[in-house]
Formats: structure tokens, sequence, C-alpha cells
């Protein structure tokens, strides 16, 4: 695909903004104005295989700078986009406050088991795992597993002289 834009700074003013531009994204923004201010690309793909990103990422720069210039290419934060998050609101808050409780859950499929039946949703054991263990920074707590043949008497006396 052609491109078609004007680009209405000088070289030299991209060349020197591209000198003393620390953020690597604005600077690649600006050596693709540069780039094709100084004719050495004529279509996206020639941008995409010098700067090794998407088609959809240049384009959207072009069409940013289009709409809002050189300051709205620069200002401009690329929109986080994504799947909105399956636990939110209050099953969220319930889910933070039944974590808290030291009687809580004992595994992920506890979790997952627990919203279906309390709130009804259906999330798959990743997403439980996930949510819990790094949005939530909450870590499963299991008791290990206690030796049979150990006798308390001698533990209290051995914490005693501790």
């Amino acid at each position: 695909m052609i491109l078609r834009i004007q680009i209405k700074e000088s070289e030299e003013k991209l060349k020197e903004l591209m000198k003393y531009e620390s953020d690597a994204s604005r600077k690649d923004k600006l050596n693709s104005l540069y780039l094709i201010k100084t004719n050495k690309v004529l279509e996206i793909k020639d941008l995409v295989s010098l700067l090794n990103r998407h088609r959809n990422t240049i384009s959207s720069w072009l069409e940013m700078y289009r709409k809002k210039g050189l300051d709205g290419l620069l200002k401009e934060k690329a929109k986080v986009t994504g799947r909105p998050s399956l636990i939110k609101g209050k099953v969220l808050e319930s889910l933070i406050e039944k974590l808290s409780n030291p009687d809580g859950f004992k595994s992920y499929l506890e979790i997952q088991s627990w919203l279906k039946n309390e709130h009804n949703l259906e999330i798959k054991y990743y997403t439980v795992h996930h949510t819990v263990r790094y949005k939530l920074k909450s870590k499963l707590k299991v008791v290990r597993p206690s030796n049979i043949k150990k006798d308390l008497n001698k533990e209290v006396a051995f914490k005693k002289t501790l």
C-alpha cells in the first residue's frame, strides 16, 4: 500500500527531535515520519520491515498524525485493549474477602467451583489462577502434612527450650 501522507515538518526538525528523544516508541514514530519525508520508504511494508512494528501499529500512527499532527502523535498513548475481566465488582470484592480469611480456599479448583456455585460464573482454571495469583497477588496457603509419628509433647518442649 503506497503511502499518501504529507509530512509538514522539515527533515532537519525531525532529525533533531529524534536525536533528543529518549522514549523508544516516540523515537520510532519520529523515525517513520523522517523515513517518509526523505522518500526512503514508499510503502507501509517497508516501514514494517525497517521498524519491526506491525502494519496496524504504523497505520494507526499515521492516522493519528493526519488527525492531530506531530504533537498529537507524540502525546497520545495507545489505548489499552483486551478482553474485560470476568471477575469484577462485587464478585471480586467477595473473592478478596474470602481469600483474606485464613479458612479461605485450599486450591484454585475450589475457587473455580465457588465462583460457579455462589456467583454462577463459569471461568477457566487459567483465568482463576491468573487473577488470584498475579492480579490480586494472593497465594493459597496450604498446611503441609505432618508426620503421624510426631510426638506433640516433645514438640512443645522443644519450642520452650528454643
